[in-house]
Parts: C-alpha cells; structure tokens; sequence
C-alpha cells in the first residue's frame, strides 16, 4: 500500500511540475530584446540586442503600394489608372476599371480591353486586346 501511495505521488509531482520549454536566462534575452523564438532562430532578430536596436534595424525605406498611379503605352493603346485603380482612361476617354481578384485588374473603354496582374510591389505585367477582332498586344508600364 505504501508503495503505492509512494508511486502515485510521485507521478502527482511529475505531473504538476510545470515544464518549460526554454530556460530563464534565455527567456529573459527574448524579452529584452523584443524577439520571439522563431524570429531568434532564422537570424532575422538578434537576442543580444535591445529592441530599440532590433526596431531600428529592420526599418524599411519604403512602403510598396501596389495600387499606385501608373501609365501604359504601347502602337495602339495609351492609358493611365490613378486613384487607388478607381479612375482609368484609355486614349484619352475615361474607361472603367473591373477588378476580377487580389491580383488581377481590367481596363474596359474606347474598344480594348486592358488585362493586368499585379503582385505586392505594383503591375507586373500589363497587355491590351481589342474587343472587336484579334488585335492584340503588349504594354509598357511606368508606375510612379
């Protein structure tokens, strides 16, 4: 019986004890420093730092707005979209833009269509297609 009562405590005390994945002293160089483990671990924060330097550190130098200003030009087409991608013109005529997802956009007006996949830096690439025939091509951007 008091074996048993020996072995079922000690279970109890196994049990309870909390288990730490990490230690103290690493523990505290993590919150000193603002780091997590993950971002500790693949070097893009350092635990010996503090996280005013690790802040600085990983500023950016500009944010990509992927929905900027940009001008399409090719033989045949000419347009521009502004304004977040709300306001289009095609040669001149203001043009409707139809977004079809996250990362594709179409330019409607003046007898083209205007096809365009973006990524999270801006249009990567853009081309035109007549809505009447098989003209077909494909456009230079500049986006500011």
């Amino acid at each position: 019986m008091k074996t048993q009562l020996i072995w079922i405590a000690l279970i109890l005390t196994v049990a309870i004890t909390p288990a730490h994945a990490i230690n103290a002293h690493y523990r505290a160089q993590l919150e000193r420093s603002g780091c997590t483990e993950m971002n500790a671990n693949d070097g893009s924060c350092d635990i010996h730092k503090t996280k005013a330097q690790n802040a600085a550190q990983h500023t950016t130098a500009a944010v990509h707005d992927p929905l900027r200003e940009a001008t399409f030009t090719s033989d045949a087409v000419n347009a521009t979209i502004l304004n977040g991608f709300l306001d289009a013109t095609i040669n001149g005529k203001k043009a409707i833009v139809k977004r079809l997802n996250t990362h594709f956009y179409e330019i409607h007006g003046n007898g083209f269509v205007i096809s365009l996949s973006l990524d999270e830096n801006g249009i990567t690439a853009a081309s035109w297609n007549k809505t009447t025939g098989r003209n077909h091509g494909i456009l230079q951007v500049s986006q500011k």
